[in-house]
Parts: structure tokens; C-alpha cells; sequence
């Protein structure tokens, strides 16, 4: 239940923590040197990596030993292992390469786990399909393709930001300012913005195939083609946004030598020779919005954005493009991990909206389970899953003889507990206030004086 009506907390505590971050570690840090090869330990399945640890010691098990450089953890990993990155700047000398499947992953997004080409090198070098980069900001990359990641051959991409990075020098074979995808790849709810390239694809280049998903890739620019993404021989662009994007030459926001691009928004980009939103030489398009349709089944109205000018691309709730996309498979989330589809038109049907972001209506039920989205969306659960919704996982009484009421708890959230012994208003109580975090909460009823007690849990993001 959403409770409008609420008091200021008496209290908050956090009765259930998980996960917890390694804010305690030291900020010192020694600088030494070391030789480790796999075989030498039992390679643990996390390794962890945090920018500064005066007690790193191979194999790197524990945030207490963690290493202080990626590619030390990254050459001591085997496939299927993961590689845990704390918060923290980690400025190269040299590309991080990754020849193995194995996840690099960070430990709270991309906001705060930044690596830094500094101008000179590459960011990420991938060559294996089963290896995934997620939840990181490439930024500063510098090298003639690919200068904040290049993906060979496979690999993921995942929840990235890719900022100010430049292939160059010069304009002839400069390619893919923030990333390119080299037969196959996938590149996923990422935001790619101000990179460039002197020659193609000053965002994203797609070569022979790889698929960009739920992607934000504004304010990119190039010399030639493709000022946000250029497809060739291939690749396909889903459910993104290309905005702003700029080119000396063609495709201000796509140029699509047979590539597919669907369900995508190209708006307010710009060419100096043809094509400002797109540019095809042969390439295909279904369900898109842009200022001329590139397909019969396109839309041209202004998609709505929330604030373009601050480069809010949600969409307005009169926007054209809710609910006005195809089915894809592999989409569940949006660029802000909103659940997709939504019935974004209170319609009765979830479909897909056009671009990188899934409107949520307050006021609709995607899932069909007597909760709005918005509210919903207000208790961290999904509007998307019928079975996760805000209710009691367990009411129990302790080994003391006390009342025990659990429920599962989303982080950001303040739960409200109220109490009465009738349903005859106005009668509940708030008696006690609790934050959240992922996991089981308990509140429990220490001393009641009535033989009959009501409990309900109310909820508010904090």
C-alpha cells in the first residue's frame, strides 16, 4: 500500500544490509612490484580491484588484498570469473585488453568508476565473445579506431558512459571515437556523447555486424560518415536515441550501408553534405521516428523530449513515440533500467516505446496486478513482473513470543510501519520508520497490548 499521508520518522535505522560497499578501505598506498601467474593459487570467482590498497596481494580475494590495477586482476582471472571494481579513477598508460571471457564489472556504476585513456591511450580492447565490461565511464581515450572501446570479434558492452574520446590523428582511417564494434559485438543501455573521429562514426561504428541496444549516443562528431553511429556491412541499432550528433559530410546521426536500425529516434542531427538524421546506402529501418520516414511504418511528429536542451531524452507523456514500437527480444529494461514494455498509453497493452527510454505512466498497470506503475515505480518494485509488488514475505511469531512481520525492501526507499487495533478511521499510528536496502526487512512488535493488532507497511523514495 502507498500511504500519501504520512509523518515526519521518529527514527531511521537499516534493519538488513547486504552488499555492502568497501567505503572503510584505506586511502593510503604503497607502490611496489609483482610477478603472479593463475596457476600459481586457485583463482577465487571475485577479484577484486580498488584504486588504492597498500596491502594488495595476489590473488587478489578480498577488498583487503584487492589489486590497485584492472589488468593485474583482468591476467589473473580465468573464463567465467569475475573481476570487481570499487569506485575510484583509474588513469591508464596503456589499454586495458581482455583476451578472456571473463566480467569486469564495477561495484556502483558508472557515475562512480571512471577509467581514464588520458589522452593517449585506448580505454578497453576486447577479443573475446564471452567477456563483458559493465558499469564503467571510458573517457579520454586516444588512438586511430575504437579510442574509447574496440570490441573484436565479440564481447559486451554493458550500463557504460563513453565520453571525450577522439580517433585520430587526422581524417583517413580515424574511425569510431567512442566505440567500435568489429564483427559482432553488443553494446547495451549505454550513454555514448562527445567523442569523435576524424574519418566514420564519431559515436559508434558497427563493421561487419555487432548490435547497438537501448543506447543515449548524442553529441558525437565525425569528418565523414556517421556523426552518431555508422553501420557497414552490417550492424544493427535497437530501441536508441541518436540526438544532436554532427558530421562534415554524411549522416548527421546515422549513415546505414546495410545495416537495421529499429525502434530508434534520429532527431535534431546534423550533416554539412546529405542525410541529417540518417543516410542509407542500402541499409533497412522499421518503426522509427525522424523528421522524414525512413520506412512506412516510421512516425516524423517531434518525439517530446523531456528537456533537450539539458539533454533529457525521456519522453513527455504526449510523446509519439510511447508505445509505437515493434517486439524485440533481449529488451527488458531501458537506458535508466526502467522495465519494458510499459502500456505507456493506459491502452490495456504493453508495447514497446521508440528510443532509449520506456515512458511510465502513473496511472496505467502493465502487469496486471491491481498496483499502478506509479506507484509501483515509487516502491522500487517492477510494473513489469505481477508476481513484485510491495507485500509481506512472512509474518511470524519470534522465540520470545513477539510478532514478526517481514517484507522484501528495495535501497532508496523509507518504509513506514503503522498500527491499530480497528479499521475504524482515523486509527492507524506511525510507530516506527526504517531505510531500505535490498533484502529482507523485519519489523518486530516487541510488546503489544492488544490481543488483535493491524499492521501496514507504507513506502516513499528518500
Amino acid at each position: 500500500m502507498i500511504d500519501d499521508e504520512i509523518e515526519e520518522p521518529a527514527e531511521t535505522i537499516i534493519l538488513a544490509l547486504v552488499n555492502p560497499t568497501n567505503s572503510e578501505v584505506s586511502s593510503s598506498q604503497s607502490v611496489f612490484t609483482y610477478t603472479v601467474k593463475a596457476n600459481d593459487f586457485t583463482v577465487p570467482d571475485i577479484i577484486y580491484v580498488r584504486e588504492e590498497n597498500s596491502g594488495s596481494a595476489p590473488p587478489f580475494n578480498s577488498w583487503s588484498t584487492a589489486a590497485t590495477n584492472i589488468q593485474d586482476a583482468i591476467d589473473l582471472a580465468t573464463a567465467g570469473k569475475v573481476v570487481l571494481v570499487s569506485n575510484g579513477t583509474y588513469n591508464l598508460d596503456a589499454q586495458i585488453s581482455i583476451s578472456k571471457g571473463v566480467t569486469v564489472r564495477s561495484v556502483n556504476g558508472a557515475d562512480d568508476t571512471v577509467v581514464d585513456g588520458g589522452g593517449s591511450v585506448r580505454c578497453f580492447y576486447v577479443t573475446d565473445n564471452d567477456a563483458v565490461i559493465d558499469g564503467f565511464t571510458a573517457r579520454n581515450g586516444y588512438v586511430s579506431t575504437g579510442a574509447g572501446i574496440y570490441l573484436l570479434g565479440g564481447g559486451s558492452v554493458l550500463n557504460c558512459t563513453v565520453v571525450s574520446n577522439t580517433a585520430g590523428p587526422g581524417t583517413s582511417n580515424t574511425d569510431a571515437g567512442g566505440i567500435r564494434c568489429e564483427n559482432g559485438g553488443m553494446v547495451s543501455n549505454c550513454i555514448v556523447y562527445a567523442n569523435s573521429a576524424g574519418d566514420d562514426a564519431g559515436g559508434v561504428y558497427c563493421f561487419g555486424g555487432g548490435t547497438v541496444r537501448g543506447c543515449v549516443i548524442r553529441e558525437n562528431h565525425t569528418g565523414d560518415k556517421g556523426g552518431g553511429v555508422y553501420c557497414k556491412n552490417g550492424g544493427t541499432v535497437e530501441n536508441s536515441t541518436l540526438f544532436n550528433n554532427t558530421t562534415d559530410n554524411q549522416g548527421g546521426g546515422i549513415y546505414n550501408d546495410d545495416g537495421y536500425v529499429v525502434n530508434s529516434i534520429l532527431y535534431s542531427n546534423t550533416a554539412s553534405s546529405a542525410g541529417n538524421n540518417y543516410r542509407t546506402a542500402g541499409g533497412t529501418y522499421s518503426h522509427c521516428c525522424s523528421d522524414t520516414a525512413p520506412s512506412p511504418d516510421s512516425i516524423t511528429a517531434y518525439p517530446l523530449f523531456v528537456n533537450p536542451a539539458a539533454n533529457d531524452l525521456r519522453l513527455q507523456q504526449a510523446s509519439p513515440c510511447i508505445d509505437a514500437g515493434t517486439a524485440l527480444p533481449g529488451i527488458d529494461v531501458d537506458v535508466a533500467s526502467t522495465p519494458r514494455p510499459l502500456d505507456g498509453d493506459t491502452n490495456g497493452v504493453s508495447t514497446l516505446d521508440i528510443g532509449a527510454y520506456e515512458y511510465l505512466h502513473p496511472d496505467a498497470d502493465s502487469d496486471g496486478d491491481s498496483v499502478t506503475d506509479g506507484d509501483e515505480d515509487i516502491a522500487g518494485t517492477s510494473p513489469a513482473d505481477e508476481t513484485d509488488y510491495l507485500q509481506l514475505s512472512a509474518v511470524a511469531e519470534s522465540d520470545s513470543g513477539d510478532m514478526e512481520v517481514s517484507w522484501d525492501a528495495h535501497g532508496g526507499r523509507l518504509y513506514r510501519i503503522y498500527t491499530t487495533t480497528n479499521l475504524l478511521p482515523p486509527s492507524w499510528s506511525n510507530v516506527f520508520n526504517v531505510s531500505g536496502s535490498d533484502g529482507i526487512l523485519t519489523y518486530t512488535n516487541f510488546d503489544p497490548e492488544a490481543d488483535l493488532l493491524y499492521i501496514r507497511i507504507g513506502v516513499e523514495e528518500e
